[in-house]
């Protein structure tokens, strides 16, 4: 997985693209971090499948138009680690 750099396609309207920094970030599936400490917590949180690198301008959108998903319990995400 791609996890940083510039963004392949730059767009217009991109508060990015227009200050010269339009780039890739990684979004994780499972937001906000504070709600994921501890170690299996952190583990789930950053395994490949919870992580999609997007757009800066479009990982900003996501998470201003989308609530975060529902927390899985401590037992959902063991079964997901191990």
């Amino acid at each position: 997985m791609v996890e940083k750099g510039p963004c392949p396609e730059p767009r217009d309207g991109c508060k990015y693209y227009e200050r010269g920094d339009c780039h890739l970030s990684i979004h994780h599936k499972y937001w906000p971090a504070k709600w994921y400490i501890g170690h299996i917590a952190m583990l789930f949180r950053h395994l490949p499948e919870n992580k999609e690198v997007l757009p800066r301008c479009e990982h900003d959108e996501l998470h201003f138009t989308t609530p975060p998903p529902e927390k899985p319990t401590l037992e959902e995400m063991k079964k997901v680690v191990y």
